[in-house]
């Protein structure tokens, strides 16, 4: 695996000819090199001026990968910003089976974290994505956060700063296919189990959440969503 950097300064993590993850500063990378094991870290190569940005392969290509290199290969989890929520709770022993999506409704981050940091209101989710493609992350994974009635026991759930009838935003978009796509690998959530907030069973018919973030208020547009960007074809 190696870093491969576009003159634009967009930066993608390399394996063979595929592409496993994007960032769109070196900065970040910089960052990443901390965490990276040492065969990885200092591996760069620059791109000819002329030469296409590859794709980004689906969550699901990359065990067919690893079983055809005989190493484990796996997505890296996009840097988040931690601002604690005093609202979660045990999850009892359940295993994380689920991505939950939300939107919140209101185009202003810092009153979303006020909320979700206000003892309370009783509520939180584990991650929020602004609409300029930075994570902020307030409850740890292995906690439960409420963020969906009657289903956060098994559940990640991630909030995306929008207002309703507004999609995400282009660098919001690539964060959060990015984390789900960490999030999938790490927990072995299959496509099926990422969802929205009223699609699940206890919400329906209480909430219009996520609304159109992913092209349209439905179930479909939802999952022409996952389809397109974490399944491969």
């Amino acid at each position: 695996m190696w870093f491969e950097i576009f003159e634009d300064g967009t930066v993608f993590l390399m394996y063979g000819n595929k592409a496993i993850q994007k960032w769109d500063t070196q900065m970040q990378v910089a960052q990443l090199q901390k965490i990276l094991d040492p065969s990885v870290a200092n591996k760069f190569s620059f791109a000819p001026k002329d030469k296409p940005k590859p794709s980004l392969i689906a969550t699901d290509e990359l065990g067919d990968l690893a079983s055809n290199s005989g190493s484990t290969l796996a997505p890296i989890k996009p840097e988040v910003k931690w601002v604690a929520s005093p609202n979660f709770s045990s999850r009892n022993g359940e295993k994380i089976k689920r991505i939950i999506n939300h939107y919140t409704n209101v185009a202003n981050l810092p009153s979303t974290i006020s909320w979700y940091q206000n003892s309370q209101s009783q509520v939180s989710a584990h991650y929020i994505v602004d609409k300029n493609g930075t994570i902020y992350q307030m409850v740890e994974d292995a906690d439960k956060a409420w963020h969906a009635h009657g289903e956060n026991n098994d559940s990640i759930g991630i909030e995306h700063i929008a207002k309703a009838g507004e999609r995400l935003a282009p660098k919001q978009e690539e964060a959060t296919i990015a984390l789900h796509k960490w999030l999938m690998v790490e927990y072995g959530i299959s496509s099926d189990n990422v969802t929205g907030h009223r699609f699940t069973e206890h919400n329906k018919g209480k909430t219009d959440c996520p609304h159109s973030i992913f092209g349209g208020n439905t179930e479909q547009a939802l999952r022409d969503w996952v389809k397109k960007n974490l399944v491969s074809h």
